[in-house]
């Protein structure tokens, strides 16, 4: 028996030639539900190493048909998820296709899923999100630079944007006037003062809506 966990690759006995990848999905809008989706089963062309080919494995193109019994299907999914009709949830297989692809037939659903969800053949390791994973998750989405970005631009819309600026008439274009007003020692002082400002603003701002996750102390350290 195989026991296996995220990032882990198998093999079903119906689909010689592709490596399947545990494939975590759990989703923090999900976090606490105990029927949540714990992992897919994502097809993998197996690496160059046949003594290792999970070392350098690649996802399977999308659009490359998988052969399941006699009959060929695009964008082949399994999911594994906890069945909600045991008193003590196992986790199930359930097999599908992505939006793009027709159905599997009844026979390649039912073939796929006794494979995958043979406990003999593989024990799965899959448990809910815990508190670490959580917090990692959220610090990653406060941290990720596109929402920081995107609030830069929210906040400074109103400003003129100098790499756009041009009114046609090079004499008349106040894009370096601008910019003449701020290289100076008194506007480049003005400037970082407004940058600190903008900054203060914005981490006030972040931590209130951060009260919402728990123990953060209104008035504690900065």
């Amino acid at each position: 028996m195989q026991t296996l966990t995220y990032g882990d690759f198998l093999t079903l006995p119906s689909v010689p030639g592709v490596l399947w990848q545990v494939t975590d999905c759990r989703d923090l809008d999900n976090a606490g539900d105990p029927w949540e989706t714990r992992a897919e089963l994502r097809p993998f062309r197996p690496g160059p190493d046949a003594a290792n080919p999970g070392e350098g494995a690649t996802a399977w193109p999308y659009d490359e048909p998988v052969k399941i019994g006699r009959a060929e299907r695009i964008g082949v999914t399994i999911w594994l998820r906890p069945d909600r009709y045991e008193d003590t949830p196992t986790l199930r297989a359930v097999a599908t296709t992505r939006t793009y692809s027709d159905n599997l037939t009844a026979a390649q659903s039912a073939l796929l899923e006794r494979e995958a969800g043979d406990i003999f053949a593989f024990s799965f390791i899959l448990p809910p999100l815990s508190p670490e994973e959580i917090r990692a998750r959220i610090v990653e989405k406060i941290t990720d630079d596109y929402p920081a970005r995107n609030a830069a631009r929210e906040t400074v819309k109103n400003a003129p944007n100098l790499y756009t600026i041009n009114r046609g008439d090079q004499a008349n274009n106040p894009a370096q006037v601008i910019r003449d007003a701020f290289d100076n020692t008194e506007g480049a002082e003005e400037l970082r003062a407004a940058l600190d400002a903008a900054t203060e603003q914005y981490r006030a701002a972040l931590r209130k809506e951060l009260l919402t996750f728990g123990r953060v102390e209104k008035d504690g350290p900065q």
